[in-house]
């Protein structure tokens, strides 16, 4: 009978194992789609925000371009011809499309800078947390850990 009990406890453990593994990549997984559905509903306050957020550390009179995905060019060019309406000290600006870019990504070149803030170069800075996340190897530290278990 202890064998039994020992082959059902270990059976358990390689269930546990898997599962911890499973919830860890549906986690990472949730959070990415999380950001592309954000991203997809608020596009338009995301691509400004960025924009802003880009333009405001540039020096006044500064040549730059500005990269957007294909599907974002012509609210890109609304968005920069307001940004230029309020910023007349903006120097020399070109917009263009880049295949690279999924929507929601901006990237800024000047002569000595980069700034990328594509959805990619965002998630690869998440990335590195997703991957530590984790649930406890030991099952009941993992029912102590969550507040509402049983």
């Amino acid at each position: 009978m202890a064998s039994l009990v020992e082959a059902i406890q270990g059976l358990g453990l390689e269930v546990w194992q898997s599962r911890r593994r499973d919830f860890a990549s549906l986690a990472k997984s949730f959070t990415e789609k999380a950001l592309r559905v954000e991203m997809d509903s608020r596009r338009a306050d995301i691509l400004s925000s960025l924009m802003d957020e880009a333009l405001s550390r540039l020096d006044a009179h500064r040549e730059f371009t500005l990269k957007v995905a294909p599907q974002d060019y012509e609210l890109a060019k609304a968005l920069m011809e307001e940004i230029q309406a309020s910023r007349p000290d903006l120097g020399q600006w070109r917009l263009t499309a880049d295949p690279a870019l999924t929507e929601g990504g901006v990237v800024l070149e000047t002569s000595d800078l980069l700034a990328d803030n594509s959805l990619k170069s965002r998630l690869a800075l998440l990335t590195p947390y997703l991957d530590q996340l984790e649930l406890p190897e030991d099952r009941s530290k993992a029912r102590e850990a969550t507040p509402h278990a049983a």
